[in-house]
């Protein structure tokens, strides 16, 4: 994100109202205003085409960088997510949600200033010098370990459940509600090497000058191994088939079952989980990007390489594009169809609730124990 993408803005959240009873949904919508619109010009808009009364119920204003606050809201109401931006909410719920709201601006206000300081310190040269850690940066170093361990864990368990969706599935479209598999064209590529090969002159004369440009590369030394955090689960990523595809024709979506809902369900969760790992990872390391400041690198912790990259020529297809359309186009391949899937990010089928929470599951239960839970899902459905 660089500081043009920063806006400040408020959030507002609005529930529907039924005309004839004056009973409100229980579905609450969070979104943004930002610039010269207010909460009141977004609700008009959502009022268009909506037979209940649209109400705004909460404010929070003068939030740094809105639209990051709204996609952490977003995120830790996952397991609420109707459709959209509109979540299942009770009334009673909605002080929680406000307070909760507020806190979150707090912390989106500390992640706009680290990322101010940050960026500034990307377009400065490195000194070349490198110097020892502290205490404090080696925490940091620790903590962002750890957020990556849970990112690594949540993300697989996400890949695992989307694999036994697909099998559900058969050979169909995919599941009602929870999956769905479609066609989309693979697109074209220029095929070079097949040019360089038939036009060796041609492809030397599109050869173009890149001038030298900046090059700012940030590492933090922090790593995550699958297979020692869950031997289990790095062996069932392992058995995910490389063609899941194979044999598939377009058809009727299944029905939804209590299995797909079941896996549906471990797969949102963990959605959520990885979502609030990469923020948590995101802001560890422009913390550490400050610690490193104009050095090299932070021994055992960090390194950033800041600097210009040398002139250098490379081939460039748009040059050939323009000056000889037509053997441009005798060298675009057009790529076959590909099937496209995607779980769906919400739940657009009735849930039980669950109490709302705003912490990560990882905070309450032990790395194991989540683990165990998703396999024994998993198992209980004689899935694998």
């Amino acid at each position: 994100m660089s500081k043009k993408f920063i806006r400040v803005g408020e959030i507002y959240l609005t529930g529907e109202k039924n005309r004839f009873t004056k009973q409100f949904s229980g579905n609450i919508k969070i979104g943004i205003a930002q610039e010269k619109q207010t909460s009141e010009d977004r609700s008009k808009k959502h009022q268009t085409g909506n037979s209940h009364e649209i109400i705004i119920l909460a404010k929070i204003k003068d939030v740094s960088d809105a639209l990051v606050l709204e996609q952490k809201l977003h995120t830790y109401l996952t397991m609420r997510r109707l459709y959209g931006e509109w979540f299942v909410i009770s009334e009673d719920e909605l002080p929680l949600l406000e307070a909760y709201g507020i806190i979150l601006k707090d912390q989106v206000q500390v992640s706009v200033e680290l990322l101010q300081n940050s960026m500034g310190i990307g377009e400065i040269k490195d000194n070349g010098l490198t110097r020892e850690a502290t205490n404090e940066e080696i925490n940091l170093l620790n903590k962002l370990t750890i957020q990556k361990e849970r990112l690594l864990i949540s993300s697989n368990i996400c890949k695992v459940c989307k694999a036994e969706l697909i099998k559900l599935a058969g050979l169909g479209s995919g599941i009602e509600d929870i999956l769905s598999i479609t066609t989309k064209s693979g697109g074209k590529y220029f095929d070079k090497d097949r040019f360089m090969k038939d036009h060796p002159e041609l492809y030397e004369a599109c050869m173009v000058e890149k001038p030298e440009g900046w090059e700012s590369k940030f590492t933090a030394q922090a790593k995550a191994n699958l297979k020692s955090l869950s031997p289990e689960l790095a062996e069932l990523i392992k058995k995910i088939p490389t063609d899941v595809h194979a044999g598939r024709k377009k058809s009727k979506k299944l029905d939804r079952n209590e299995i797909a809902t079941q896996l549906h369900y471990q797969y949102l969760k963990h959605i959520r989980e990885e979502e609030l790992a990469k923020s948590a990872i995101h802001e560890l390391e422009l913390a550490l990007k400050l610690r490193t400041g104009e050095y090299l690198a932070i021994e055992g912790v960090s390194s950033w390489k800041r600097g210009l990259t040398p002139v250098k020529k490379e081939f460039s297809s748009s040059t050939l594009q323009s000056n000889y359309p037509d053997i441009f186009a005798k060298y675009q391949v057009q790529k076959p169809d590909v099937w496209d899937t995607e779980v769906e990010k919400y739940r657009p089928y009735q849930f039980d609730k669950e109490e709302i929470s705003f912490e990560s599951i990882y905070h309450v239960s032990s790395r194991e124990e989540i683990i165990n839970e998703s396999l024994t899902v998993l198992k209980k459905e004689n899935v694998y």
